[in-house]
């Protein structure tokens, strides 16, 4: 009997150390260093189809609930991104941006997105496509997502009118501006397709 105690004290300082070494791991928060490594990478572009709360605020930054009450819930796609100012990232949010529009945010369940590398504002060419689109020159004013077809759809403008018409990333290429240099985000873009 003497001979089993010694090994069942083993086993449990074995154990011990196992759960120790554990605890060491998944640290203070109770998050794996798997789960902290999925954090840190961002998902930057999603969908709000439904309002991520019950009818609460709380995941809304105070100064912002005026701004996300128009535009959530609804197919647009937000990019996401971390807040610029220090005490808003220390507090938990996020800024999302759709357009011109930047609201502060707290996690929220959303659909992510791929991101297919055009903006809100962005200066695009309408390509013919062999006759089926009148090739024009306008701008990205609306990008939504079709979750039955699972593609983004991009609403243009020419000349301040906006077009009812649906596009698709095939349906066009970024634009050019001859009096104006194109900025890094343009060449990034351009360099990305082939013509």
């Amino acid at each position: 009997m003497n001979e089993n105690k010694p090994e069942r004290s083993d086993e449990l300082k074995i154990a011990e150390q196992e759960i120790d070494d554990l605890l060491k791991e998944i640290g203070e928060t109770g998050e794996s260093a798997e789960f902290k490594k999925d954090v840190k990478e961002i998902v930057k572009h999603g969908v709000f189809f439904r309002w991520p709360a019950e009818g609460d605020f709380e995941w809304v930054h105070p100064d912002d609930r005026h701004l996300i009450e128009s535009m959530i819930p609804g197919s647009r796609i937000f990019c996401r991104d971390l807040c610029e100012d220090a005490a808003d990232r220390a507090a938990g949010y996020f800024s999302i941006q759709y357009g011109g529009v930047k609201i502060r945010v707290k996690p929220a369940m959303w659909l992510r997105v791929d991101h297919e590398g055009h903006e809100v504002g962005d200066r695009i060419e309408v390509k013919s496509n062999h006759g089926k689109h009148n090739p024009v020159i306008g701008n990205i004013r609306e990008i939504e997502y079709d979750p039955i077809a699972r593609r983004t759809i991009y609403y243009i403008t020419v000349n301040q009118i906006p077009l009812a018409k649906k596009f698709y990333k095939e349906d066009f290429r970024p634009c050019r501006r001859l009096e104006q240099p194109l900025s890094g985000r343009e060449i990034e873009m351009l360099n990305q397709q082939q013509y």
